[in-house]
């Protein structure tokens, strides 16, 4: 019998997955801004998003913020004292968790913190965030939508109809609760809205300057 032409996974060990050209290249830049400027930072970051960050790095273009994973960033300054890049650079790399970035800047630290404690404002929720207020719709027409969207409307949870063109809502319906995590729907239907009732801000966690390391 002839052998069967069965498909055969071919190992390219010279192929560098993405991911790890990913890393590798923000350890480069993170290592080479280390010559370039004398302060970093530890920022802490709430409800940020893309957007934000693309504003931020145009207001302070004469800084370098760099986004990404704790333990990426961790590795490129040294976790350890046998490690680190600078002499007590690994006390601030221990302290990079939760939602946070580095900042890189020759700025004074007063500048720095009255800028990053000012810089905030308001965005759509993400799912799993927990709203400080209720939001509710009521019945009644809902004019500001295109009758196409209907079903796409109806698909989010809201009880809706097409009378002579016009959405229609026919139930009463809680768009958030207080203190309730918003669900992937409804947070599509506050965008949909317009309500952005998440607040996203920035805080200094500590900062390291001439070999030496505060906590802010």
């Amino acid at each position: 019998m002839p052998k069967a032409k069965r498909p055969r996974a071919i190992t390219l060990s010279k192929t560098k997955k993405k991911g790890h050209v990913r890393k590798d290249f923000m350890i480069s830049q993170i290592r080479e801004c280390l010559d370039k400027y004398s302060n970093i930072y530890v920022i802490i970051t709430h409800n940020m998003r893309s957007s934000v960050t693309k504003q931020l790095r145009k207001e302070m273009i004469d800084s370098r913020f760099f986004f990404g994973k704790n333990k990426v960033m961790a590795v490129a300054l040294g976790r350890t004292a046998a490690d680190e890049q600078r002499e007590n650079l690994h006390l601030l790399s221990n302290q990079i968790s939760g939602n946070c970035c580095l900042l890189f800047t020759n700025k004074e630290k007063e500048e720095v913190t009255r800028f990053i404690n000012s810089y905030h404002g308001r965005e759509y929720p993400l799912p799993g965030y927990e709203p400080m207020d209720t939001i509710s719709l009521s019945t009644g027409p809902l004019p500001q939508f295109s009758h196409a969207l209907e079903p796409y409307l109806r698909k989010l949870g809201l009880h809706t109809i097409l009378d002579n063109g016009v959405i229609q809502l026919l139930k009463s319906y809680d768009l958030c609760k207080i203190g309730e995590p918003i669900t992937a729907e409804k947070a599509k239907l506050l965008k949909l809205f317009g309500h952005q009732i998440a607040e996203f801000y920035m805080t200094v966690k500590c900062r390291w300057f001439d070999d030496t390391f505060e906590i802010l």
